[in-house]
């Protein structure tokens, strides 16, 4: 999940509790959004008021929103259901490659092979 948008550390307000930071954050170390969000909430309770809020501002207002396309990359679809979409593809493509492999294995493959030779 690395290296999906270059290595640049974007915004993206459409996943963000407040302005997307935590979650751009999250993206480009490749970590959970959750992780990255209860770090800043620890270093806000634990002593570090002052400079996460600071850093954090900051960064609202230097950081780009990420593009739309690459935003969109990582979707808010639930795991179960991108787990069933992959599931769904792999059964589709087992059963092309079992076509493909009852073709290659016919008769009807192996005359058409011949008279492509004469």
């Amino acid at each position: 999940m690395n290296n999906i948008m270059n290595n640049k550390l974007y915004r993206i307000p459409d996943e963000g509790m407040i302005s997307g930071v935590c979650a751009g954050i999250a993206r480009y170390l490749g970590l959970p959004v959750l992780l990255v969000r209860v770090l800043a909430v620890l270093a806000l309770i634990f002593g570090f008021f002052f400079i996460t809020v600071v850093v954090y501002f900051t960064m609202v207002f230097f950081l780009e929103s990420a593009p739309v396309e690459e935003a969109s990359l990582h979707s808010r679809i639930p795991l179960r259901q991108r787990i069933k979409l992959v599931e769904q593809e792999l059964a589709a493509s087992e059963q092309r490659l079992r076509d493909l492999e009852r073709y290659l294995t016919s008769d009807t493959f192996q005359v058409e092979s011949r008279f492509r030779h004469l």
